[in-house]
């Protein structure tokens, strides 16, 4: 039993030292944090995408830059947006407050206001 327990700690300490070189290697980019993120997920182009506390949606691109979607611009139903979902072919679904859901297909919004969902 003791030689298991050495063999385990062996292997996590390698593992932790691996680890950390690999994350020293790696180069870091901060953003500055403005408002609230309520919500994030990665599309299937790598794209990261923000949920924000009243002022809707932020996507980091690929390309290192951003583009804000919110209810003033772009027919998102809400500013609050506080859950994100891409299904399996690509669109991206956006849960808002009171009860909205959004919808980003090619490019375009669809959304659907709280009467069409409930």
């Amino acid at each position: 039993m003791r030689f298991k327990f050495k063999t385990f700690t062996y292997f996590i300490s390698i593992s932790l030292v691996l680890l950390f070189n690999y994350a020293q290697s790696q180069t870091w980019k901060n953003y500055p944090v403005t408002y609230s993120q309520l919500a994030v997920a990665v599309d299937c182009t790598g794209s990261t995408w923000f949920g924000k506390y009243s002022f809707g949606v932020l996507k980091f691109n690929t390309d290192n830059t951003t583009t804000q979607y919110d209810a003033f611009l772009t027919p998102i139903n809400s500013n609050f947006i506080t859950s994100i979902y891409f299904d399996n072919t690509g669109n991206g679904w956006f849960g808002g407050s009171p009860g909205s859901i959004s919808k980003f297909e090619n490019n375009t919004w669809t959304s659907y206001a709280y009467s069409d969902v409930y």
